[in-house]
């Protein structure tokens, strides 16, 4: 489909990876892309763009129906306090389903299996365990909620990915600056195993979920 002449609404605009799918879908000449934005003092790096910022609240669903309209995708990286992600969640998928949307793409966390995966939880089909974690494992319950979006209708992407790092990232800044005054140290001189991924290479991740008909349905780890 050509889905960058659609009405486009993503949440978690003012984040580290909303943001950059804003900043993306403007480069990539996206008509109608509509950013939730909850707190305007965290929208400066997106208020630049040509988007609308439409103002509402993941834990209102009133104000989610609203701001979402009539589109017809939806990219979820919005991220409520763990308590919130399961409502957050859950109204998000509302909103869609009222909305008739053509495409959900869901952004969960390869964190659903946990901190330490165990052996086996490689593969997307591998059962999600309970952690102990309550961000671990309330995104693995929201993946519930998406799953069972879709088997009423709604075409959804769920997306693993690992550590996101790039440019605007929290995780990368504070670790250069730690390292820079000494306050962390490199074990083994830096050789240690960390499963990151590149912000951009998730979005294109995020572009492929809309764009691909097979997808729909599936669960992809990216990393």
């Amino acid at each position: 489909m050509n889905w960058l002449q659609k009405p486009i609404f993503v949440t978690g605009a003012t984040g580290f990876i909303g943001g950059r799918v804003c900043e993306r879908l403007a480069q990539a000449g996206a008509k109608d892309v509509r950013a939730l934005v909850h707190t305007v003092q965290h929208a400066s790096r997106i208020a630049r763009l040509p988007i609308n910022l439409v103002p509402g609240s993941l834990l209102d669903l009133a104000s989610l129906r609203a701001a979402m309209g009539d589109a017809k995708i939806v990219i979820h990286c919005g991220l409520a306090p763990a308590r919130g992600i399961l409502s957050s969640t859950e109204n998000t998928l509302k909103a869609a389903a009222a909305a008739g949307v053509e495409r959900f793409v869901h952004m969960s966390t390869a964190a659903v299996h946990g901190l330490t995966p165990a052996p086996g939880s490689e593969t997307e089909s591998a059962a999600l365990p309970r952690t102990g974690d309550h961000y671990c494992d309330n995104k693995g319950r929201a993946e519930g909620i998406v799953k069972s979006f879709h088997r009423r209708g709604v075409p959804t992407v769920i997306l693993r990915p690992s550590i996101v790092y790039g440019p605007y990232s929290a995780w990368s800044i504070r670790l250069v600056r730690e390292l820079r005054d000494g306050k962390v140290t490199l074990i083994d001189n830096g050789k240690g195993a960390c499963n990151t991924g590149y912000v951009d290479n998730l979005v294109d991740a995020v572009f492929l979920a809309i764009e691909t008909d097979r997808a729909v349905g599936e669960i992809f780890y990216i990393t």
